[in-house]
């Protein structure tokens, strides 16, 4: 089998050893305590069912296994079983996480230093991913025009984003405090050791841990959290959703649709001329 490594994508040459299969020809153990030669198509499914079901694998580990696999079985020991071109792994659609404007205001004031709550006051007002706030530069903000230039963002594409004008005074404030030709949130001197360059993502991702404990959310909060509420409060004061999905940098609008799910408006009146037909029924 040698070589065979490079068929397992990710995994590299200890895939199989991995998954619960025995590398060698003829030898036992794995997980169905036969080699891989040995096994069938019935015992590949009853693996793909157990590591499913019983293991709790998700769709992206799982589809990285069958992929790996599929190649073995196919290129090295020449079986195109059915079960190789039929199995699928469907991922489950979940909502995402959404702070109501309140939950944001509290957030950001139980953020663990000033630079934290500039930081993520820029990511929920112009919805920025956290790469990409992490890597803005001085020159991509443009007050005159009121607007931040992302670029080189997910897919390596550029996009302008509107800056409103209270994200915009609480940049400047923040960049007294550093006054750092290049970076807009550079990280610390003692982080770097003197060297020039952008906060980290460790650091970023501890701030918003700390402040969402101190803020008493329940809600699992993450750097994403303050994107996904950007896009659902838009939606719901009106903004075109096209519109939101420009700001985004979606390519497709089906990305962006998925915030309509968590918008709450409508859902009073929708609750109330529920409320009068069920009424009706059951008065």
């Amino acid at each position: 089998f040698a070589g065979f490594g490079l068929g397992l994508g990710e995994f590299g040459g200890a895939g199989l050893a991995f998954l619960g299969f025995d590398l060698g020809a003829g030898g036992g153990g794995g997980f169905f305590g036969k080699s891989l030669e040995d096994m069938t198509e019935a015992d590949l499914r009853d693996y793909f069912t157990y590591v499913r079901d019983r293991a709790g694998w998700q769709p992206s580990t799982l589809c990285i296994a069958y992929s790996g696999l599929r190649l073995f079985f196919r290129h090295v020991l020449g079986r195109d079983w059915e079960l190789l071109r039929e199995m699928r792994f469907p991922h489950r659609s979940r909502l995402p996480v959404v702070l109501d404007p309140g939950e944001v205001r509290q957030l950001l004031a139980h953020m663990p230093r000033p630079r934290y709550r500039a930081f993520f006051g820029l990511v929920y007002g112009c919805g920025l991913r956290k790469n990409e706030a992490i890597h803005l530069k001085v020159a991509d903000i443009d007050g005159k025009r009121g607007g931040v230039h992302v670029r080189d963002a997910k897919g390596g594409k550029d996009r302008w984003v509107p800056l409103p004008p209270s994200v915009l005074e609480m940049l400047r404030e923040h960049w007294k405090t550093h006054r750092n030709p290049t970076w807009l949130f550079p990280a610390p001197v003692r982080a770097t050791g003197g060297a020039d360059g952008p906060i980290s993502e460790t650091a970023v991702q501890d701030a918003v841990r700390v402040a969402a404990r101190r803020a008493g959310l329940r809600k699992r909060v993450t750097t994403h959290t303050l994107r996904h509420s950007y896009a659902t409060h838009l939606i719901e004061a009106g903004v075109p959703i096209c519109q939101v999905q420009e700001h985004l940098g979606h390519s497709s609008l089906k990305t962006t649709t998925v915030y309509l799910h968590v918008t709450t408006s409508g859902r009073e009146e929708t609750c109330a001329r529920l409320e009068q037909l069920l009424r009706g029924v059951l008065a």
